[in-house]
């Protein structure tokens, strides 16, 4: 009996070891995306189009380059002719001494000694060089190179990548601070040096060729997910971007896209909110200038009235003298209006003054 217990329990302890090896397999093999590093200004995915999904920057299929399953879902398909991808906006791309990263996985079935664009902007200028960028293949070694175009400052890496397999390469350049350029294959660093100060200047771009497409051959095989970042990425991002393998960076999904909708829908409509109330708050403030206003003029018809009022009686206390000095107990000052009444009332108290009593009368509508 004891030796079945100890049999069923190697048995069972054979089996967990075994269930854990195949979970641990499984987990392996689900693979998730991570999270664009900080920085990334550019994108080119070429999941079946040439668009920029994060700056912007779209490109357009030249001479018959096209789509073929890649390392993260598809990837550019390149003849080594001619094909190439292009575009003429660098929208948010480091130029000048910025500091920088091109990323890509490409994947090289070529033979040729010339080199090999993976990515190149600015403007290119054999007499200026280091007005233009580039990622790209040495053709005489098979190894990636980065840094300013026509070898005006270049460092190339250790690896032969004209193998016919995936490989994610990394060009990075630290900025004047140090002026360091480094290259990283499938996420180890292999070499490093100080080159001449970058001058980019913006320009075009080209995905497969070179800007000037006369001193190399063009890319033949797949290039993939390539990204430009405005910062040096670290050793460690770039390490998590190579071990996200084909599940690479996170894209928006359909839900963030809604939310991202919402989230504007919301902004709008704050927006719309705080318009509202400064109208109403425009719309009180006239309200309270239209009390105002009103209550002035209530003030105004009601000196109006007291003044009326006085020059009412003002009249009447003269028009009684006027009765007296005229022995005419009925005797009314002639005018239409307290106006007019007035008017004629002055002019006979000028010729009372200058003693033109008789005339006097007469004007006012007395008797002689």
């Amino acid at each position: 009996m004891r030796h079945i217990n100890t049999m069923s329990k190697i048995l069972l302890e054979l089996g967990l070891a075994v269930l854990l090896v195949f979970i641990s397999g499984v987990y392996a093999m689900a693979q998730t995306c991570i999270q664009p590093p900080a920085g990334l200004v550019a994108w080119w995915p070429g999941d079946g189009n040439a668009n920029d999904i994060i700056g912007g920057n779209d490109g357009t299929l030249q001479n018959g380059a096209t789509f073929v399953s890649g390392k993260v879902g598809q990837a550019f398909s390149f003849d080594g002719v001619d094909d190439h991808i292009s575009g003429s906006t660098v929208a948010g791309f480091p130029l000048g001494v910025s500091p920088r990263t091109i990323t890509a996985w490409i994947k090289s079935t070529s033979t040729s000694t010339l080199d090999r664009n993976i990515f190149h902007y600015g403007v290119s200028n054999a007499n200026l060089p280091p007005t233009n960028f580039h990622l790209f293949i040495r053709g005489a070694t098979g190894r990636i190179g980065v840094g300013n175009g026509f070898d005006f400052g270049t460092v190339d890496g250790t690896t032969f990548v004209d193998d016919g397999n995936f490989h994610f390469v990394v060009g990075v350049y630290e900025g004047p601070g140090t002026n360091i350029a480094r290259i990283y294959v499938d996420g180890v660093q292999e070499a490093s040096a100080v080159i001449t100060t970058p001058g980019t200047l913006s320009g075009a771009w080209r995905i497969g060729q070179f800007l000037d497409p006369g001193p190399g051959a063009g890319f033949q095989g797949l290039i993939d997910e390539v990204d430009i970042y405005n910062v040096a990425l670290s050793a460690a991002e770039i390490q998590a971007i190579f071990e996200a393998g084909s599940a690479g960076k996170c894209k928006l999904a359909p839900p963030d896209q809604c939310q991202l909708q919402l989230d504007q829908c919301q902004q709008d409509l704050t927006a719309a909110e705080q318009e509202i109330q400064s109208l109403e708050n425009q719309v009180g403030a006239l309200t309270a200038q239209n009390a105002q206003l009103q209550q002035t003029v209530q003030d105004l018809q009601y000196q109006l009235t007291q003044f009326t009022t006085a020059v009412g009686s003002g009249l009447a206390s003269i028009q009684n003298d006027f009765r007296v000095v005229f022995h005419n107990p009925t005797f009314v000052v002639p005018g239409a209006t307290l106006v007019e009444q007035y008017q004629n009332l002055a002019t006979a108290i000028l010729n009372l003054n200058q003693g033109r009593k008789m005339g006097i009368y007469t004007n006012l509508g007395g008797k002689p």
